[in-house]
């Protein structure tokens, strides 16, 4: 649970200049990998049910 602490802390302290390929990464590593139905759009799985 500190690392994703540590992700979102890191995020925060450069919140103008975080790059879309960074935050991305960070996404596929604690959400697993999008979906990417031929749009730029990037849907990730949530792990929890229901809508956030």
């Amino acid at each position: 649970m500190n690392e994703i602490r540590d992700d979102i802390a890191d995020l925060q302290q450069r919140q103008n200049s975080i790059k879309f390929a960074e935050l991305a990464k960070i996404c596929v590593r604690w959400f697993g990998p999008p979906r990417i139905n031929g749009s730029s759009h990037h849907v990730y799985r949530m792990p929890w049910s229901g809508d956030p």
